[in-house]
């Protein structure tokens, strides 16, 4: 995948872009990576339309961004994969939000991001959007 065919479409003024002309499934060269972290860097979130991830394919992409961390101490993991954490959400299986912290956003030294890769999402009420976790900018005064 070459970096001519990515396409960075903002979402809201402040938050979210959709990256669509890049398959993440396969090897990615320094310079498309290094585009996808400076829509990262700019956007917050960035959603990736109509992928088909392996586990492995997907760790191997979100070590392109660095060291993984420690396996989530809460949650189950996909089989054979202990980095990736398992959510499950539907009838049977509710969210345990007393221990929601999937991203680890709790942690002294919090991971730089986090991937959600989800199989199924419901036409009305799934995820739209995300969450940034950084300190508010405060505005200089001036006298």
């Amino acid at each position: 995948m070459t970096e001519d065919t990515l396409c960075v479409d903002r979402l809201t003024p402040a938050i979210g872009a959709l990256i669509e002309g890049v398959d993440l499934s396969g090897e990615c060269s320094a310079t498309l990576l290094n585009r996808l972290y400076e829509s990262l860097i700019e956007h917050l979130v960035l959603f990736f339309p109509n992928q088909t991830l392996t586990p492995a394919t997907l760790l191997a992409f979100a070590e392109t961004f660095g060291e993984l961390d420690t396996p989530h101490h809460v949650y189950p993991h996909v089989p054979g994969y202990e980095r990736i954490v398992l959510l499950e959400n539907d009838g049977d299986r509710r969210p345990n939000t007393d221990v929601w912290h999937t991203d680890l956003t709790f942690k002294q030294n919090p991971p730089f991001a986090s991937i959600l890769y989800a199989k199924a999402i419901p036409a009305c009420g799934g995820i739209r959007s995300g969450a940034v976790c950084t300190p508010p900018m405060t505005p200089s005064r001036t006298a």
